[in-house]
């Protein structure tokens, strides 16, 4: 991201998340914030970000019905099925870390994410802490406030670039409990960090998190052995978010990146396609969404 600017790439994500609340049923991954935190130019927005061929855009584009027409859109767009699937299980692996007795989330590079929403009024004790880069973080907060919305009390927001801020001294300076396990969100991110910035993440949560602290996060690996279709859907990505200023950095693989965090010390690694996920995975293809072989969602144990 380029300083000053609101990351483009969350809208593109929370319009996926609002269009599936908003128009389908059975829901893989029910998020009734998604559509309230986008204005209706971020709504205009994210279907023109929809990661299409110009041929099913064209097909997509001759639809006279507009819902119809976004859905279609939507349907398209390759990498859909995957975000649904990968937002799902993290939901489901933060419900089973609080149920185990995990009482602070922070969510890194929360962009449009809706958890301290959605937990707002989670019965339990639970801190979130949400982590972002501060001009995306400023446009959320305003959004929250515009629509009258009431974040779970306590949420703080923290602002930080992963390329240039120390992560360690801002979760240092808030009122993140280091001696308490926490659940460290991370979606959306990796794709634009390169592997030492990545790497350094992971290091300070390790030096900076209780045992039994988890974090779970997704990769894409684009460029690999895969169909034409899905490596030309790689350099439609590419070429999308490189003009919006949030380039692909060519970092570390799926393989290689739990390799280097089992040598760092983390334990009970796992890692899983959106596509191997029952039964999320085979609701999400009845509907008509569509996965990418590249994507993976991982959970790993400090």
């Amino acid at each position: 991201m380029q300083p000053n600017q609101f990351s483009e790439t969350a809208i593109g994500v929370a319009s996926v998340r609002a269009h599936h609340h908003e128009n389908d049923h059975p829901l893989v991954f029910d998020d009734p914030y998604a559509g309230i935190l986008l204005d209706e130019t971020d709504r205009a927005l994210g279907y023109s970000l929809a990661l299409v061929s110009n041929a099913d855009r064209s097909r997509a584009e001759a639809i006279d019905d507009p819902v119809v027409r976004k859905g279609a859109l939507m349907r398209a767009n390759p990498f859909t099925g995957s975000i649904l699937v990968t937002y799902r299980l993290a939901d489901e692996w933060l419900r089973k870390a609080i149920v185990e007795g995990i009482e602070q989330c922070v969510v890194l590079g929360a962009g449009l994410d809706s958890t301290s929403l959605r937990f707002a009024n989670h019965a339990g004790p639970l801190r979130i802490l949400e982590v972002d880069h501060p001009t995306t973080q400023l446009h959320k907060r305003h959004r929250i406030e515009e629509q009258g919305l009431w974040p779970r009390p306590g949420t703080e927001f923290v602002a930080v670039d992963f390329h240039t801020t120390d992560l360690t001294t801002e979760l240092g300076a808030s009122s993140y409990l280091v001696d308490r396990p926490a659940l460290f969100n991370w979606l959306g991110v990796i794709y634009f960090l390169n592997a030492d910035a990545v790497l350094h993440v992971f290091e300070t949560i390790h030096r900076m998190s209780a045992p039994g602290s988890i974090v779970v996060f997704d990769i894409y690996e684009s460029g690999t052995e895969r169909p034409t279709e899905e490596r030309d859907a790689d350099v439609r990505m590419a070429s999308l978010v490189g003009a919006l200023g949030e380039p692909h950095v060519k970092g570390l693989s799926a393989e290689s990146l739990m390799s280097s965090l089992r040598a760092m010390g983390y334990i009970e690694l796992d890692l899983v396609r959106p596509e191997e996920v029952e039964p999320w995975h085979r609701t999400a293809r009845g509907l008509g969404y569509s996965f990418i072989s590249g994507s993976w969602i991982a959970r790993v144990r400090r």
